[in-house]
């Protein structure tokens, strides 16, 4: 599609001032406005409540019952690169732009709530997308089941025995086979993931255990997002993102949990260096991906000097422990990326290693000048194998330092992270809608950019 890869690349091009909207966004309490708020917030849930419900028959159409028997969670099969039907891909599409939709409507009308009732209203919406996201039996990959494995094997993780798990733990062979893959995660990852999962018995448990640690994730994201200055209608952004219920609680992916872990090197910043590095440290050791987008965290650090040397030091430490024991997490990390690598058109290969370069060139700018361009908030997904929908939050340590930017890039994200999907088909529907969406950027563009005399 190459929807998000032009929409990356245009935003890192477009000056801050595309992004902010005319007037105020936080209005002033008003009846009519709150009004807005309200139903927008009904709409926001019920969107949400319908999309889960959706995914969930459209996996199960995918799945014959008999294979799906006795999984305690749904998926579309990643390796088998089992579809889902194209109707129902065109539902999904309607509801993830209906939730975009109304999470902007909710958001920019949240100042018309009296300050007491905002945060109620607030509290609401999160506690009913996680409800939602906690109880849905189908997500988008079977990566939670990998997480369970690769969390039993603990040390073993980066060389898995050829024996099978024993138990209602097969399901994981049955689905990763035996050996399982070797992690691609960092050690922080395994030692986290196992100390959550050794008390629990059974594979269901186990599974539940690391939704409940993206919503976890969620929020602390909204809370650091907070303690760094974000505005109240940016925190609400966080908590009642449909997008971040979908990827990282029903989806149980562990981007976020990194991606919290670079928020928190930033904050550290403010106190000490060494604290920041070690957080950036902790997040690289969780993804590696994360690695070049941790060094934001160094962006406050006054001298180039010191900016220069603890971004070096981050590199060479995080090579030198991806290294360790003969690279086994490296050639892990490569014999992923080959084995789900889809092959590509020339022009999104061009997409693709322009994307790189921006993201590449976000991040040196950041060492060398201690600034934050955040428009290329939509470029570090670039940084991954594939593009996934669970890697588009790796941006957001950027997105956050222009208010109007992060604002964009929340109110995007449930739209977005559907034209990553790689759990179903491109319909005519989806293309149709994916080139309005980027000529209408365009065009929204060239007319906030028009000369005005």
């Amino acid at each position: 599609m190459g929807v998000y890869q032009i929409f990356a690349l245009l935003a890192a091009v477009l000056p801050s001032r595309v992004f902010s909207p005319d007037g105020t966004v936080f209005v002033r309490a008003d009846l009519k406005r709150g009004w807005a708020a309200t139903a927008a917030v009904v709409a926001l849930v019920a969107l949400f409540v319908a999309y889960v419900i959706v995914f969930d028959r459209a996996v199960l159409e995918a799945h014959p019952a008999s294979v799906l028997a006795g999984l305690p969670l749904r998926f579309v099969n990643a390796v088998t690169k089992e579809g889902v039907r194209a109707s129902f891909a065109d539902e999904l599409l309607v509801l993830a732009f209906a939730e975009a939709l109304a999470l902007g409507v909710f958001l920019f009308h949240l100042g018309a709530l009296e300050p007491r009732v905002r945060r109620a209203t607030i509290g609401f919406v999160a506690v009913a997308l996680a409800a939602a996201a906690l109880a849905t039996p189908a997500t988008d990959s079977g990566d939670p089941y990998f997480y369970v494995g690769l969390a039993t094997l603990g040390a073993h993780a980066y060389a898995p025995p050829g024996a099978p798990f024993t138990g209602d733990l097969r399901a994981i062979n049955a689905i990763w086979g035996t050996p399982v893959y070797a992690s691609s995660y960092g050690p922080v990852w395994i030692a986290l993931s196992a100390l959550l999962v050794a008390p629990l018995g059974t594979l269901a448990a186990k599974l539940f255990a690391f939704k409940v640690l993206g919503l976890a994730a969620v929020i602390a994201c909204a809370y650091l997002a907070r303690r760094l200055g974000a505005s109240p209608i940016v925190v609400a952004g966080i908590a009642c993102n449909p997008a971040l219920y979908v990827a990282y609680v029903a989806g149980a992916h562990n981007d976020l949990l990194a991606v919290d872990l670079v928020l928190a090197a930033l904050l550290a910043c403010r106190e000490s260096v060494s604290l920041a590095f070690a957080a950036a440290l902790a997040a690289s050791l969780v993804k590696p991906t994360l690695a070049p987008i941790a060094m934001v965290a160094f962006a406050g650090v006054p001298s180039l000097r010191v900016r220069v040397g603890v971004s070096a030091l981050l590199a060479l430490v995080v090579a030198a422990i991806y290294a360790f024991d003969g690279g086994l997490l490296f050639h892990a990390l490569t014999r992923t990326v080959g084995a789900f690598a889809h092959p590509m058109t020339p022009a999104d290969a061009v997409l693709r290693v322009t994307l790189v370069a921006v993201a590449i060139a976000s991040c040196v700018w950041i060492v060398l000048t201690g600034r934050v361009r955040s428009g290329t908030a939509w470029a570090p997904p670039a940084f991954g194998g594939a593009a996934l929908p669970s890697y588009a939050i790796w941006g957001l340590p950027l997105a956050l330092e222009t208010a109007p930017v992060a604002l964009v890039y929340l109110v995007t994200l449930p739209f977005l992270l559907f034209f990553q999907s790689t759990a179903l088909p491109a319909t005519n529907a989806l293309d149709l809608t994916g080139e309005a969406f980027v000529a209408t950027i365009i065009i929204v563009a060239a007319y906030r950019l028009r000369p005005r005399h």
